[in-house]
């Protein structure tokens, strides 16, 4: 069996028929990250950042390039409309900077795309002055990258204290819970006392 983009199986890493498997085709693909669910995925932001949804450049070898491209298309075109200026962006433009966007930024993950896009129409990156500029959006999009190497560091370092929290207190737990085996025999000790080393 082949898959969607007409390669077969045998010659895709394993992490593209996954991500087939996990999102289905590409149209349901360009539904699960539609521009209207930009929103969502924001409020839990740190999941945008580590979390485990495709990046661009992956996109285009599990789905096909075409794909990646009419994704990004799809979000500028959404983002041209948002804008509210007068002189809209053409067909070419936007496939232009969809490119641009893939050849430059393709690492970056789909939802980091949308938390860019979404912060873009929040009014924290450039502005347009009567018609959608594509060097206006690559040039946020730069800027936006300091703002996801700072996300990152904070989230991460978030998740490492509340790791070291939860072995803190188990710790805790598991000591005391030796101290309530004082007067337990000697086999009993010996199985907590083991249970408290493994959490170390």
């Amino acid at each position: 069996m082949r898959a969607r983009n007409n390669l077969p199986n045998t010659l895709q890493p394993n992490w593209a028929v996954e991500i087939r498997e996990h999102y289905g085709d590409r149209m349901n693909f360009l539904t699960v990250f539609n521009p209207g669910k930009q929103s969502e995925y924001v409020k839990f932001e740190s999941r945008c950042f580590l979390g485990t949804a495709p990046s661009i450049i992956r996109i285009s070898k599990a789905y096909g390039y075409a794909v990646a491209e009419s994704w990004l298309e799809i979000q500028l075109q959404d983002l041209s409309e948002y804008s509210g200026v007068k002189d809209k962006m053409q067909i070419s433009q936007l496939t232009e900077v969809a490119k641009t966007i893939i050849s430059n930024y393709g690492y970056l993950k789909v939802t980091e795309m949308m938390v860019f896009f979404q912060r873009f129409k929040a009014d924290m990156y450039g502005k347009f002055y009567g018609a959608v500029d594509g060097l206006v959006i690559t040039s946020a999009l730069f800027e936006f990258l300091e703002y996801r190497s700072k996300m990152i560091d904070k989230f991460n370092k978030e998740a490492k204290e509340s790791e070291q929290k939860r072995s803190d207190q188990m710790k805790e737990k598991l000591w005391r819970l030796c101290c309530e085996l004082a007067h337990s025999t000697d086999a009993e000790r010996i199985v907590v006392f083991n249970i408290f080393l493994e959490s170390n």
